[in-house]
């Protein structure tokens, strides 16, 4: 039957064997159990992140830049309010 070969190749999975250092297998065990998930979902959760466009870091990135933004009109609104201070 064609539908169950295309059925099958799609949930096909590829081994690969991988060799890491030990302080490595340690870091991947610890945010694994910290995210609740085996050491293999783990790996393939982070191979697959590192190929899309960062979604955790984007409201991190977003708050610094409101951050900078308002530092600095506060900074210019000091500077305005010091010049009429100083005029009159």
């Amino acid at each position: 039957m064609a539908g169950d070969s295309d059925r099958y190749s799609e949930n096909r999975r590829s081994q690969f064997q991988l060799r890491f250092g030990e302080q490595l297998h340690e870091k991947l065990k610890t945010s694994a159990a910290a995210n609740s998930r085996s050491i293999n979902t783990e790996i393939v959760h982070r191979l697959e992140a590192s190929f899309e466009p960062s979604r955790e870091l984007a409201p991190e990135i977003a708050r610094l830049l409101e951050q900078a933004i308002e530092n600095e009109v506060n900074a210019r609104l000091k500077a305005i309010a010091a010049k009429i201070g100083g005029a009159s």
